[in-house]
């Protein structure tokens, strides 16, 4: 029985794949909460002492300590 070469019998080298960290995809990006819009109760203050800005200073010498 003839042996066969190894030379001869070998298939070709396949080239080596990277499966490490950094190739695969990234996941996908979290997503973004609904944004929830709340009146703003920050100028009010302004807009009343806007108004009638005596009165407030009124309340305000009342209140002083």
């Amino acid at each position: 029985m003839l042996m066969a070469d190894d030379k001869t019998t070998k298939t070709p080298e396949q080239p080596v794949t990277d499966s490490g960290p950094g190739k695969e995809t990234p996941p996908a990006p979290p997503k973004e909460p609904e944004k929830i819009y709340r009146k703003s109760t920050t100028n009010t203050g302004d807009k009343r002492n806007a108004e009638n800005p005596q009165k407030h200073r009124v309340y305000m010498e009342r209140n002083r300590k």
